[in-house]
């Protein structure tokens, strides 16, 4: 899942801080290029946003029909449905992996 998500679980505490990774290497996880298709015009757009602040948006530029494929959705995700999301994510791929055991 790529995309850029709301903070507020962190803040309100829903989501617990679990500790700190010294390891974290922040340029290697750049802010991806998104991409935004208007459906009343039929346009395409690729979305910048700020590497160390992706709630500034840097531009856009508009790009061929097909781009929007190639590459995650622009938009904000709401810390409820991320956390739906994960939650499935783990558990469909620890029932995978209690089927593979089970084989």
């Amino acid at each position: 899942m790529v995309g850029r998500a709301s903070h507020l679980g962190l803040r309100n505490g829903t989501w617990p801080i679990l500790g700190r990774a010294n390891e974290w290497d922040r340029s290697a996880w750049p802010m991806p290029v998104f991409v935004r298709y208007e459906e009343l015009t039929g346009r395409t757009f690729q979305v910048f946003y700020d590497d160390l602040d992706p709630w500034q948006l840097l531009g856009e530029r508009q790009v061929p029909p097909g781009v929007a494929e190639q590459g995650p959705k622009d938009g904000l995700m709401g810390f409820g449905y991320v956390e739906l999301v994960l939650t499935r994510m783990l558990r469909d791929e620890n029932n995978g992996a209690r089927h593979i055991e089970s084989a």
